[in-house]
């Protein structure tokens, strides 16, 4: 089946914000709160919505700050970074939105993000036109790994068909629900390598985004 839908993770896949957020623990939340924030424990969290996150965050940093306080000072620190340097785009994002768009396909992010920055972010850099749907992990009850944010994007976008989906992710969590919708996922290591964590989970597993091309012009030119 050919894909015609596609749906875009966000933090560490469309932009280089994973190392950002890493970053702003490393640099600006330990020093505040005099918390240790071990650099695997970090990544381990990445993918996951809000509300999964603050369940786990005492068990994985302790309880002197709340998982809520700790984020908001790290989200100051990026918000600082962002306005002095922008917000980085990762490499072969346009080419693969350009491309996906000439070729009729339907496009959504669906991130661990809330919507609304979501939203800013895609508004930020100019690439509101190339997505027609935008699902945040504020709008759904389970978090990556589970399918849910996938299921509703495709919905969304008038996916009847999972096979006919595929999906751009970088981290474990996110290469899970993907696999558990029942859609392909492309991999673009970040932070994380989710495909050799999970082999034989993702479609394919290129370097860049605009490197998914080839691989989706093949899949399409193939037997419908």
């Amino acid at each position: 089946m050919k894909f015609q839908y596609a749906i875009f993770d966000m933090d560490g896949l469309m932009f280089d914000t994973e190392h950002l957020f890493v970053e702003s623990f490393l640099q600006s939340v330990a020093p505040k709160t005099g918390m240790d924030f071990p650099k695997d424990k970090l990544i381990s969290i990445i993918g996951l919505n809000h509300a999964s996150t603050a369940e786990i965050f005492p068990e994985l940093f302790g309880t002197k700050y709340t998982c809520d306080q700790c984020y908001a000072i790290s989200e100051e620190w990026t918000r600082r970074y962002i306005d002095r340097h922008g917000l980085p785009l990762k490499p072969g994002l346009v080419k693969l939105l350009r491309w996906l768009k000439k070729n009729g396909c339907r496009i959504a992010v669906a991130s661990s993000s809330p919507r609304s920055k979501v939203a800013a972010y895609v508004e930020s850099v100019h690439l509101t036109e190339y997505f027609d749907v935008l699902i945040g992990g504020d709008m759904v009850t389970k978090g990556k790994p589970d399918p849910q944010i996938f299921q509703m994007a495709a919905r969304a976008l008038g996916c009847e068909a999972p096979a006919a989906c595929v999906v751009f992710e970088d981290s474990r969590n996110g290469l899970l629900a993907g696999k558990a919708a029942g859609m392909c996922v492309i991999v673009v290591p970040d932070l994380q390598d989710p495909a050799k964590q999970l082999p034989g989970y993702a479609y394919a597993k290129v370097k860049t985004l605009a490197d998914a091309v080839l691989i989706l012009s093949d899949h399409n030119s193939g037997p419908a």
